[in-house]
């Protein structure tokens, strides 16, 4: 994707994407967290905007993946252990990983600028999948 200055680091963007953690179970919601993934030297790290998590691995979905499962657990941790929900909250909104965040946006519109954001792309898997579940029955997106 770009190179992009964050803290003083040079960081190559190679991905980005948004996890959406199922919170049915009990009476509050997590938002869509954000995710960057960057590469140096042969090694994927993917970092959590909301949070500040970094998870690292051989490819980029190695890295999201395990990205994902720290997260879930962070969340499970901080539920558990610390303050809950007020936490998490605080956490991410404290504004710690505001430069990051910078480069997201600047990615999400350069890519916008032809329907090729992270937006459109989940709008249209949830598209086709309602149209495939209308013709052919329930299928998943």
């Amino acid at each position: 994707m770009a190179s992009y200055d964050i803290d003083g680091e040079k960081k190559d963007i190679v991905g980005l994407g948004k996890m959406i953690i199922d919170t049915r179970s009990v009476s509050w919601s997590i938002p869509h967290l954000h995710f960057l993934v960057s590469r140096n030297a042969g090694i994927f790290e993917a970092i959590c905007l909301e949070f500040g998590l970094v998870s690292t691995g051989n490819t980029q979905e190695e890295s999201a993946e395990r990205l994902v499962e720290h997260t879930i657990y962070h969340i499970g941790a901080v539920i558990s252990n610390g303050t809950g929900f007020k936490e998490l909250k605080e956490v991410a909104l404290n504004g710690f990983m505001d430069s990051y965040w910078g480069a997201y946006r600047h990615i999400e519109f350069c890519l916008a600028e032809t329907k090729r954001d992270l937006s459109h792309e989940i709008e249209s898997r949830i598209v086709s999948a309602v149209h495939l579940s209308r013709v052919f029955g329930s299928v998943s997106p």
